[in-house]
This record gives C-alpha cells, sequence and structure tokens, in this order.
C-alpha cells in the first residue's frame, strides 16, 4: 500500500486554489470510482450493474485520494496538505482540511461516509476526521503503541463514530504486516466508543472479521477460535453474544471479510474455503444467497449503494469483480486501458 501522510490538528478551512481536473466522456449513471494502484488516478464505473464500463482517469492533480462509500465523498491528498471533497466532481466543493506529516497506512470510512479514520504504523498513531457532511472536524491523535504488536484489521462506525480495532499482542513493533498470520499468535481486540480510550473487549481471543452495524450500536466479529460470530455491544464491549447462523456449511472460521449491508438486514461475508460470496439475514440467521466464484477473493470493499468490489489480486489486466448484494448476483467490469 502506498505510504501517505497522517492528519495533524486542524487548520483553516476554505476552498481550496487546485482545481479538480474535469471528468470527460462519462456515459450514464455512474455507479462509484475505481482508484488505481498508484493511488492519485480515479475512474469512474459509469453504466448499470452487469454493463457498466470503466471511463477515464480523473482527478491527476492530487498525490492520493481515497472514495468513501457514498461515491461522493473523498479524502485527497497535495503536497502535504489534505483535502475534504464533499463533490468528487464539483471543483468547487474541495477545502482544505489539515496539514499532515508521516506516512498514511490505511484509511477507513464509516459506512455512511460521515467520517474516515487514519493509521500510521510509523507513529503508531490513529486520528479521525468526522462530521465530513456538515462542520468537519479532526480528533485528537490516539496512541496505539501501547496496545501490542501490528495492527491487523481496523473499523469505524457511523455517528457516534466508535472505532474497533485488532492488534496482535506479544510485540512491540507498531507497524502493519501484510504476512499470513501465526496460527498460534495472541491477537486482542479493543473498541474506542466515540473515539475515545481503546478498551480491551475480553472473552475473543483470535478476533477475525469484523464489521459495525449499521446503527453503530453493535460490532460483528468472528471469534476463530471458538469458530462462531460474536455480536459485541453495550457500553465498552460489555455483552458478547453469539450470533445463531443456521447453515450447516457457513463456517465463520473460514470468513475472509465481513460486512454488514447498507440496509443493515444482512451480514455479507467472502467463504474461502467455498469460493464463494455470501449473504445472510441478520435477523434469521439463514442463507438468502450464496454465489460461488472462479477465484478465492481476499476481502470485498464497499463501492456505493449495494456494490461491493472483490478483491481477486493484483493482476492489472483482471476485471474488476463487482457484488450486488441486493439480490446476492455478481458482475464485472473490464479493466479496458485504464
Amino acid at each position: 500500500m502506498n505510504k501517505r501522510a497522517l492528519l495533524v490538528p486542524l487548520v483553516a478551512a476554505g476552498i481550496a486554489g487546485l482545481p479538480l481536473r474535469a471528468d470527460v466522456g462519462i456515459a450514464g449513471p455512474v455507479l462509484g470510482y475505481y482508484v488505481a494502484p498508484s493511488g492519485y488516478v480515479l475512474h469512474a464505473i459509469s453504466g448499470v450493474a452487469g454493463s457498466a464500463t470503466l471511463g477515464p482517469s480523473l482527478t491527476t492533480d492530487l498525490d492520493a485520494v481515497w472514495v468513501a462509500p457514498d461515491s461522493r465523498t473523498a479524502l485527497g491528498l497535495r503536497g502535504g496538505v489534505v483535502y475534504l471533497l464533499r463533490d468528487i466532481r464539483n471543483p468547487a466543493s474541495r477545502i482544505s482540511l489539515s496539514a499532515w506529516s508521516g506516512p498514511i497506512d490505511d484509511v477507513v470510512w464509516a459506512s455512511d461516509s460521515s467520517g474516515v479514520v487514519l493509521y500510521s504504523a510509523e507513529r503508531g498513531l490513529l486520528q479521525a476526521a468526522t462530521g465530513l457532511s456538515g462542520n468537519p472536524a479532526v480528533s485528537r491523535e490516539i496512541n496505539i503503541t501501547g496496545l501490542g504488536g501490528p495492527l491487523l484489521s481496523l473499523r469505524l462506525s457511523a455517528n457516534p463514530w466508535n472505532v474497533a480495532l485488532v492488534v496482535r499482542t506479544g510485540s512491540n513493533v507498531a507497524r502493519r504486516t501484510a504476512s499470513r498470520r501465526p496460527e498460534n499468535a495472541a491477537e486482542a481486540l479493543y473498541l474506542l466508543n466515540a473515539l475515545g480510550a481503546p478498551v480491551l473487549v475480553a472473552g475473543i481471543s483470535r478476533p477475525g472479521p469484523m464489521d459495525f452495524s449499521s446503527d453503530a450500536k453493535s460490532l460483528y466479529v468472528v471469534d476463530e477460535t471458538a469458530n462462531q460470530l460474536k455480536r459485541v455491544s453495550g457500553s465498552m464491549g460489555a455483552t458478547i453474544e453469539t450470533v445463531v447462523l443456521n447453515s450447516v456449511d457457513t463456517s465463520p472460521a473460514n470468513f475472509s471479510d465481513l460486512s454488514i449491508s447498507p440496509d443493515g438486514t444482512r451480514l455479507l461475508i467472502v467463504d474461502k474455503k467455498r469460493q464463494s460470496v455470501c449473504g445472510i439475514g441478520i435477523a434469521s440467521g439463514d442463507t438468502e444467497f450464496c454465489t460461488a466464484l472462479d477465484f478465492s477473493p481476499a476481502g470485498m470493499k464497499h463501492l456505493s449503494g449495494s456494490l461491493y468490489f472483490l478483491d481477486a489480486g493484483a493482476d492489472p489486466t483482471a476485471p474488476l469483480w463487482i457484488l450486488d448484494s441486493d439480490p446476492g448476483r455478481i458482475f464485472f467490469v473490464p479493466m479496458g486501458s485504464r
């Protein structure tokens, strides 16, 4: 992952004098945006699900860009300043948000695009920008170096912007690692309610994929040791319940990624053993769809609405595979000349 700079306290907000380069040749509705591996080139995915195309490059005046799940809001970085783009296609919507220093290793959005959290492994710090649809605010720096080793997973809820993170314990190295997880490694789950101090969630010894409910009141997380899906709720994660999954073929330990659908009714999972993407009703525990694939996705990323990117690997010629979680079908977008 390309490293960028870490957010530092808020500076003057105002219209930036850095014009967003106009999009050219976009036909039909825009389903979302694909960010090229360079980190600063965007392509609009236009058309309709099942017959979409990848458009020409956009936003080439930025050093880095991160698009929110609403496919309208984005963060951009240029010359050590981070910008909020309230409307990615409207240059006048760009405002300067903060100055930056040091690298960035991860950027995670709230599901409703109202907030974003950034992580610097080098400095062992988290920081969030919230209230992005109204009056943006930048949180204090949150030092997580005392929690243990590498940061393995990070999630941000909608307002009040709770954070969940998983770290490997027994190491004083704060850097996130892409290496395979050792089978016997100790790991820990922490919650930061409303961006407060990290609180250890006891009782889940090896946390796996996780996501917040759409109402921000619960965290769904795989307990890989117990091979169960857990729901963590209450003040400081005081209540931990087992979520019953009715399909005998559904094994949480095989989940490589997990996301809550935008309407909050479905648990979307990538099953690495069955090489499939499935939707499970949260209220019923029943499998509502399970779509087999010709590849095993490493994960999924929210594109917009009910659409999710499926991570098919680093092959630059491979098409973009997209899940439409309602009704649960897969389509692809040819990469073209990108």
